[in-house]
């Protein structure tokens, strides 16, 4: 399905800046530490789309640190107002594509896809 192009897309993921991150590679093999220092574990998501599925599962495990990854910004302005209207702290979105998926993070990074 076709996403279609959000209004106001800019000030919209500017307002959600607290749940996204700017630069997914700078980040590598240091994700936990930046972001969520005491999770117990650090799953990512591809193609997190509008969110419902990630957000859902980050309020339910609080202590893991969820990453969204999302090349389609229109879809992810709405993933991150999601998780800033739960006021979720563990859940962090990144526009960018799963190909590059080892260029985010380091091969023992990750507990679960």
């Amino acid at each position: 399905m076709r996403m279609r192009k959000k209004k106001n897309l800019i000030p919209r993921m500017e307002r959600c800046a607290a749940c996204q991150v700017k630069d997914g590679f700078a980040l590598k093999g240091r994700w936990r530490e930046t972001l969520m220092s005491g999770a117990r574990e650090m799953r990512v998501e591809l193609g997190c789309g509008k969110g419902r599925f990630t957000a859902e599962n980050a309020r339910q495990e609080p202590d893991v640190l969820f990453i969204a990854i999302e090349k389609v910004p229109d879809a992810l302005v709405v993933a991150m107002e999601r998780a800033m209207t739960l006021e979720l702290k563990n859940v962090f979105f990144v526009v960018g594509d799963a190909a590059l998926l080892q260029d985010y993070f380091v091969p023992v990074e990750v507990d679960r896809i």
